[in-house]
């Protein structure tokens, strides 16, 4: 009997201590959950502490930029010593413009803007003298850079837009109709060098039908594309012969016509310039012919066959007389 009873309180004490162990192992994790929860909230809290420094930082940066920003458009009385009421004041403001600056002087709107009448002068020699709208050059104005050039015209959004005059600094006048910046519309060019533009641009450039003079008296009339003669044209040369036809990319191209200064007249297909293929030669008097072969003569021929040769190259009949 005292030996079962021993075995049971033994039994019982083994289930105590399983028991015990098993609220230890519990407890433990408990505690390692804890720890783990409390660290991760130390390292938010930290975080939440650098943003907050970092904001702090930005808005104190942002007021400072704001205290710059204040000082250099404050609004001044000018100081001189002319008749003008002393209690008269002139806008006049300091300016930074893609980091270079300057001081404004003239109108502002409500907001503090260039808006009206002003003069904007930049510390390296630069003057801007006209109309505002809204911080932007808009109206009629007057712009003369240190390195020569002057425009003086229209402008719109800050840019060349309308009608107005450029002089180069060097000797060049582009005089004509200007849209965002670029010659575009009717102008005339007048270059340094006596040559002369007159006619329609775009993008900046000769587009459409216009007029180039030479310096040295020669005359070409017709049309342009992207700056070059391109599409149907004639040249009277200084020494009163004269051309005309087809172009493309600045080069005589297709079927052309050219008057000789003593009277003979020829027509020949271009290729990048050059005579190519069959052609016919004229005398003055019409009388008689010659067959072109790449531009040179081959042979004279009938006039009957000068007129097959001229209907198979798209003329009909002898070309006319060059016109005075």
């Amino acid at each position: 009997m005292a030996s079962s009873e021993g075995s049971r309180e033994i039994d019982a004490a083994k289930k105590r201590l399983a028991a015990a162990e098993a609220r230890a192992a519990g407890d433990a994790k408990a505690v390692e959950s804890a720890t783990a929860a409390v660290q991760a909230a130390k390292a938010m809290e930290e975080m939440a502490q650098k943003n907050a420094q970092a904001s702090t930082q930005e808005v104190q940066e942002a007021q400072k930029s704001l205290k710059d920003a204040e000082a250099r458009w404050e609004v001044v009385a000018i100081d001189d010593d002319s008749d003008a009421d002393a209690s008269e004041t002139v806008n006049k403001k300091r300016f930074c413009d893609n980091g270079d600056w300057g001081t404004y002087e003239g109108e502002l709107n409500e907001g503090g803007l260039h808006h009206g009448t002003g003069k904007m002068k930049w510390d390296n020699g630069d003057v801007y003298d006209g109309q505002f709208k809204n911080g932007k050059y808009d109206g009629h104005g007057t712009y003369q850079c240190t390195d020569g050039d002057v425009y003086k015209g229209e402008w719109k959004n800050d840019v060349h837009h309308g009608q107005g005059t450029l002089k180069y600094a060097n000797g060049d006048v582009y005089e004509g109709q200007w849209a965002n910046d670029e010659r575009e519309g009717q102008g005339t060019h007048r270059y340094v060098s006596g040559n002369e533009y007159e006619g329609l641009w775009k993008n900046d450039a000769w587009e459409g039908k216009g007029t180039y003079r030479h310096a040295n008296g020669s005359v070409f009339e017709g049309e342009f594309k992207n700056g070059t003669t391109d599409g149907k044209g004639s040249i009277r040369y200084a020494n009163g012969e004269r051309f005309a036809g087809g172009y493309k990319e600045g080069e005589r191209d297709g079927l052309g016509t050219y008057y000789w200064k003593d009277g003979a007249v020829e027509i020949n297909m271009y290729t990048n310039g050059k005579e190519v293929g069959d052609g016919v030669r004229w005398s003055k008097d019409r009388q008689t012919a010659w067959l072109l072969q790449d531009g040179a003569k081959k042979r004279k021929i009938s006039l009957k066959k000068a007129h097959e040769v001229a209907t198979q190259m798209g003329i009909d009949g002898i070309p006319p007389a060059m016109e005075e």
